[in-house]
């Protein structure tokens, strides 16, 4: 798996999310929620056709639509969000450690994933769920990560028979989870792919 280099200074996280605010205010505890929920992807759909993307995910964060679009637009101020149809956060570090806190505090498990994705936008569920799995290698160093990396690739998980293989996007995610680890992906390999006919290979 990959390893990357985090920040452990709190006070200059601190600085990057809220600028001089309060770290103990209530203000400065949505934008950390806001630019974490956006952190879970590579980017995420803000206007136009795809507002209902930041929509769903700041009812996800139980953060109302004021206050999600209200902080995006602050942050872009700051230049901590970028884009303008679809929005990310940077600097690149900042985003790994906002994810990784969540994976450690919070994540999600075989059975709280499904909810997560059954709660998508239907027509943009595909699109998020690659911009989901894009963050995954970045999760492989918390417990929590760790556990739903081996869980989605273990038996009971999605690739339990192979079937997602055989499609695109789920080849996509299947490399993403790989790259977080490669023992658990080879492992998955070996019970579905190793017991193919020359048919289905």
């Amino acid at each position: 798996s990959q390893v990357f280099i985090g920040i452990s200074d709190t006070n200059l996280m601190n600085r990057l999310i809220g600028g001089g605010a309060d770290p103990a205010s209530e203000w400065f505890r949505k934008t950390k929620s806001t630019l974490t929920a956006i952190s879970l992807f590579e980017k995420i759909g803000f206007e136009g056709q795809v507002q209902h993307e930041s929509e769903w995910l700041a009812s996800y964060f139980n953060l109302s639509s004021n206050d999600f679009r209200q902080i995006v637009d602050d942050q872009k101020q700051r230049g901590v969000i970028q884009g303008k149809y679809f929005i990310s956060v940077t600097p690149f570090l900042l985003r790994v450690h906002l994810l990784q806190e969540w994976w450690r505090v919070r994540g999600l498990s075989k059975e709280t994933f499904e909810k997560f994705v059954s709660g998508m936008p239907e027509k943009a569920r595909p699109d998020l769920l690659t911009r989901f799995f894009e963050q995954v290698p970045y999760i492989s160093n918390t417990e929590r990560g760790k556990e739903f990396i081996k869980d989605i690739l273990g038996e009971k998980g999605i690739y339990a028979d192979g079937t997602l293989l055989k499609s695109e996007g789920g080849a996509r995610f299947f490399l993403n989870l790989c790259e977080a680890d490669t023992e658990a992906g080879l492992r998955c390999l070996k019970r579905t792919l190793g017991r193919w006919s020359k048919e289905e290979l």
